[in-house]
């Protein structure tokens, strides 16, 4: 694993603790896509990914728009359950 892709997982998780309840679990994996998986008490999970890492990286992406992206997806997951 890379430097950065260590370094931008640990960040991020480290981000969305912060806000979400549950075990989140961050990783690039070797397709070159950071994945995001909230593991909740209820085992109704949550997977999140980026493909194509390393470009989006070059580009500017960030652990703070990264972090909105998966907490607005989260958001709307969670009151999807509950209003139909």
């Amino acid at each position: 694993m890379l430097d950065y892709e260590y370094l931008f997982s640990t960040n991020l998780h480290t981000k969305l603790k912060e806000r979400i309840q549950g075990g989140i679990f961050v990783k690039v994996n070797w397709d070159d896509v950071l994945v995001v998986k909230i593991k909740r008490h209820d085992e109704n999970n949550f997977e999140y990914s980026f493909p194509n890492f390393s470009s989006k990286i070059l580009n500017g992406f960030t652990t703070d728009y990264a972090a909105y992206e998966v907490e607005s997806e989260y958001r709307r997951f969670v009151l999807k359950q509950f209003f139909r």
